[in-house]
């Protein structure tokens, strides 16, 4: 008599558990694999894909335990909840991917008004932003921009200025009739040797290109700041492109509101005598 009280164990507990933690390390080695650059964002995608699935029938196999435990009093309410537990667990990195994709629904993109031209428009989906003005020289804030740059662990390329001599015709000129090529001055410098040479050169006027990683996934933006100096004044307008994903997630906004603030405040910190 006494067997036929036995109750089974619900056994959508030890699958719920089992399918919640191998999303999970799905997940983990995805991205590994994808920082050391050893897999493409397509494969990645497909993986974050895989683990949402196999997430999102966890959740479910462990909410039909929970009720299993609940109306029939079945045995294995303890690891129903600990399936529940670690699929919210995991699934919290989709949740922040929701929440940022809902604040930042289109676009791939960050503008500060002065880089967009007069008479166009930034294009669609891009946040626009607005710029600095600074009651200081060009040459003083381009120091500051480019130590601001540093701090942020930007990658700048290059830098140009219209102080420097403009090339004639191409990189290269021609000497007598051997062809023999003949170096001549550029207005791009590469970035190894244009710290200290653009910060000795009093100029209105400077472009910095530099490159940008996304924390976590690594994903480049590709940033250009510009600095005006008119009229006693120096403007700073700036401009960050994702390179591989068709939307950012708010991240070039990310990149640009930062530069901006920091900025700001050396400039406040420079401009008061404090010493950075």
């Amino acid at each position: 008599m006494t067997g036929h009280y036995i109750r089974k164990r619900v056994w959508t507990a030890d699958w719920a558990f089992a399918l919640a933690g191998f999303a999970g390390a799905l997940l983990f080695m995805g991205f590994l694999l994808f920082r050391m650059g050893l897999t493409r964002l397509d494969d990645f995608g497909s993986v974050i894909g895989l683990a949402a699935g196999l997430l999102a029938l966890a959740l479910v196999l462990a909410i039909h335990a929970i009720v299993m435990v609940w109306i029939a009093g079945r045995p294995g309410g303890g690891r129903a909840l600990a399936a529940l537990f670690l699929g919210l667990l995991v699934s919290i990195p989709f949740a922040v991917g929701a929440m940022l994709a809902f604040d930042n629904p289109d676009g791939n993109s960050a503008y500060t008004a002065g880089m967009v031209a007069d008479g166009a428009t930034a294009p669609a989906g891009s946040t626009l932003m607005l710029g600095r003005e600074f009651p200081a020289t060009g040459r003083e804030v381009y120091s500051t921009a480019r130590q601001v740059a540093d701090d942020l662990g930007w990658q700048v390329d290059t830098v140009e200025s219209s102080a420097l001599p403009q090339p004639a015709a191409g990189d290269l000129g021609v000497e007598g009739t051997v062809r023999i090529a003949r170096p001549t001055l550029r207005s791009t410098v590469d970035s190894a040797a244009a710290y200290d040479r653009f910060a000795e050169i009093d100029a209105q006027d400077y472009t910095i290109n530099a490159v940008a990683s996304a924390p976590l996934v690594g994903l480049p933006s590709d940033i250009t700041i510009r600095i005006q100096e008119d009229g006693g004044s120096t403007f700073v307008d700036a401009r960050s492109v994702s390179r591989d994903v068709p939307r950012d997630l708010g991240q070039n906004r990310r990149f640009i509101a930062a530069f901006l603030d920091r900025l700001e405040s050396a400039m406040d910190m420079a401009q008061s005598g404090v010493c950075l």
